[in-house]
């Protein structure tokens, strides 16, 4: 590998050293590392810039518009007290309530954090309720929540997809998409039933005295504005999956069309844009696609082709991107560095860089309860015992870490690659 794919890869690592030690944007640490790369390798800095990923950026600036539409108008709200309704007396129900209302939000494009900041206190009022363990609803709910990401209509599911495209890598994002929500869910059944199941008594939550489960959430009805704004996130949906509309354009005319309608202040929608998230992906993928134009991903992919024992280098691969996701605040920023690695393990082969692009997502995303992560930190948030919440979540993140990327790690090896 030439001296400049080398330094290009040192500079990587110290770009991800220097947003966990000094907490600054990945995205600002990248453009900056980009002139100096770009300087460095005689390449055209201003040149660079084709790699911007406009459609990522824009679907995530529309999506997000669309959804705070949404919640302005009650309609998220609404939809939550009506997933809340079949609950009665079945005590079961309460952690499918938590997956599948997270991941359905995050489905239609809502960024994670959106979902799991609502949910989770109802969670912890229906835990005490039900008498149930509110850090294991919890887990559930981020893990649904961040599992339906790999929605191809979300920020990281479109992530996934740029980077595949630009490793010239052909898969179905819908495919990946349920692969991921059903590992997930067999992981939650695994997890509810280690803590108990429905015989597990209620911990750590806020509330102090058992609630009217119908309580629990103020009910919403529903008007013209949230009726109009259920209709646009339903548009969408229709028009990405069934016409193969852009998601981004398709997200902002809609919630241009609601804005004009009911004329809600729009600086308060526009405040809701994850702007730190669109600086932190646009100047990580403009870096990689310059890693790409100097060649390194194509050395790290001839580099790893010569090592004698791919199940090493499988192994290592899954336990690396956990142990990074567990320090990086960020699943987009592993799964960016990560990803492009994984598929380079994997070769040109369709079947296995489906295994690895699962193994190195699964890998990630589980550790996204860690304390360090916005989800871990929503979740100790909401509990009554911090302390004891922040040490829990600390050893199930640990025991996570241990065993999924192992298990992760099988089928890519059983396959061969």
């Amino acid at each position: 590998m030439p001296a400049i794919q080398i330094i290009s890869l040192v500079i990587l690592g110290i770009i991800l050293a220097l947003s966990i030690w000094r907490k600054v944007n990945v995205g600002v640490l990248a453009y900056a590392a980009t002139l100096v790369l770009a300087l460095i390798s005689a390449q055209d800095p201003t040149k660079t810039f084709s790699a911007f990923p406009a459609s990522l950026v824009i679907l995530i600036i529309g999506v997000t518009l669309l959804f705070a539409h949404a919640e302005r108008s009650g309609a998220i709200n609404w939809l939550i007290g009506v997933s809340l309704r079949p609950i009665g007396t079945r005590r079961w129900l309460v952690p499918c309530i938590g997956f599948f209302a997270g991941a359905a939000l995050s489905t239609i494009g809502a960024f994670p954090t959106a979902p799991i900041s609502l949910l989770l206190p109802i969670l912890a009022r229906l835990a005490k309720a039900y008498r149930l363990n509110y850090l294991v609803l919890a887990i559930i709910c981020v893990w649904g929540s961040n599992a339906a990401g790999l929605s191809p209509l979300s920020p990281a599911g479109a992530l996934v997809q740029t980077l595949a495209a630009k490793a010239n890598v052909t898969y179905s994002p819908w495919e990946v998409y349920g692969i991921i929500m059903g590992l997930h869910a067999v992981l939650c059944a695994v997890l509810f039933y280690v803590k108990g199941g429905i015989r597990q008594r209620a911990t750590g939550v806020n509330a102090a005295e058992k609630i009217d489960p119908a309580s629990i959430i103020e009910r919403t009805p529903l008007n013209a504005y949230s009726i109009a704004s259920l209709i646009g996130l339903a548009a969408m949906v229709i028009g990405a999956v069934g016409f193969k509309l852009d998601i981004g354009l398709t997200a902002i005319s809609l919630a241009l069309v609601l804005q004009l309608v009911f004329r809600p202040k729009e600086s308060e929608l526009i405040a809701k844009v994850p702007w730190s998230v669109v600086l932190l992906l646009s100047g990580l993928v403009v870096y990689l696609g310059l890693l790409e134009k100097i060649g390194t991903l194509g050395g790290v992919q001839d580099a790893v082709s010569h090592i004698g024992s791919p199940l090493l280098l499988i192994v290592v691969l899954t336990y690396l991107t956990a142990a990074v996701s567990n320090v990086e605040s960020s699943t987009l920023v592993v799964l960016g560095i990560m990803v492009p690695i994984g598929f380079s393990v994997a070769g040109h082969d369709p079947m296995a860089q489906l295994a690895m692009l699962v193994a190195v997502v699964m890998s990630a995303a589980v550790v996204a309860i860690s304390p360090v992560h916005i989800g871990g930190a929503l979740i100790i948030g909401n509990a009554h015992d911090q302390q004891r919440a922040y040490r829990k979540m600390f050893a199930v993140t640990g025991v996570t870490a241990a065993v999924v990327p192992a298990l992760m790690a099988i089928y890519p090896i059983a396959i061969g690659i």
